[in-house]
């Protein structure tokens, strides 16, 4: 883990990513995660409310991804927002 903080850190330094994936990156190495509240309707159903579901994942992607794989209906993201 040590080289790849160093890694980090040099990548930063030298221009090569920015902070917000630096941040990213450690966040991950450190299995940090997240609250998502994601918000959906199901597209293969009569069901054309929207729904919601609170998600633990380290990015919005993962927390759609994670909804996704819980249902066997694809689903229409509507919005997702980080919880505080």
């Amino acid at each position: 883990m040590k080289n790849e903080i160093i890694k980090i850190a040099d990548d930063l330094r030298n221009g090569a990513i920015d902070t917000k994936t630096a941040q990213t990156l450690l966040l991950g190495l450190f299995s940090v995660s997240k609250r998502f509240l994601v918000t959906y309707r199901y597209t293969n159903r009569t069901d054309a409310a929207l729904h919601e579901d609170e998600i633990e994942a380290r990015n919005c992607v993962e927390a759609c991804n994670k909804v996704c794989s819980n249902y066997n209906y694809e689903v229409e993201w509507h919005t997702v927002k980080e919880v505080s």
